[in-house]
């Protein structure tokens, strides 16, 4: 059956991009890219579970965690390696994009890039293709440990949570993005032979 590797982005001493939050109701306080995976993966997890695929969840605390590359290197023999984390930028840009490693991608990873970015646009942007950033190629590290010993590797940006709406609504956009997710992995491992 199913084997797949899910990284909570971040965690040892990098937290990703960190948004500040004001209300009337709370003090101030500082949320990170890292909170936002953790909570992102375990429902994809979750999801991949129950239709039946083993899952092996990598979270790590804001005190430990291994290299970047080597973060990738732990999903080695899984059918695929999924990279989960959320954007920031300018306070402005919205939508969901997935990376690919820019010089080690397969064709499996592309077909795996494309299922979830479908998806995450279906889901969390009900089909606003406004909100398709495609799927786009990067050489980022933890791909380079995780291309070469899994079946497919990607790296998922959910959406972004510097934006007014995401603040309010990461609840309501976390559940569809975890779902999303997980439904581009299973469509990628069903078709995975018609190619």
């Amino acid at each position: 059956g199913l084997v797949v590797s899910i990284d909570s982005g971040h965690g040892g001493d990098s937290l990703g991009f960190e948004v500040g939050v004001t209300s009337p109701f709370h003090p101030p306080r500082v949320l990170s890219d890292y909170l936002f995976n953790l909570a992102t993966t375990s429902h994809v997890a979750d999801w991949l579970r129950r239709r039946g695929a083993r899952v092996h969840l990598f979270q790590y605390t804001q005190q430990t965690g291994p290299s970047i590359e080597d973060k990738g290197y732990r999903g080695r023999g899984s059918h695929v390696f999924l990279s989960v984390h959320h954007n920031g930028a300018n306070r402005r840009a919205q939508g969901s994009e997935v990376f690919v490693h820019s010089s080690l991608a397969s064709a499996p990873d592309r077909r795996l890039a494309f299922n979830i970015q479908d998806q995450l646009v279906a889901r969390v942007w009900n089909g606003n293709g406004a909100f398709d950033r495609g799927v786009k190629a990067a050489d980022f590290a933890i791909l380079r440990g995780a291309a070469p010993v899994t079946g497919a590797a990607v790296l998922v940006e959910a959406f972004f949570i510097d934006t007014p709406e995401s603040l309010v609504t990461f609840n309501s956009w976390m559940g569809p993005s975890a779902r999303a997710i997980a439904d581009g992995v299973s469509r990628y491992w069903i078709t995975r032979t018609q190619f």
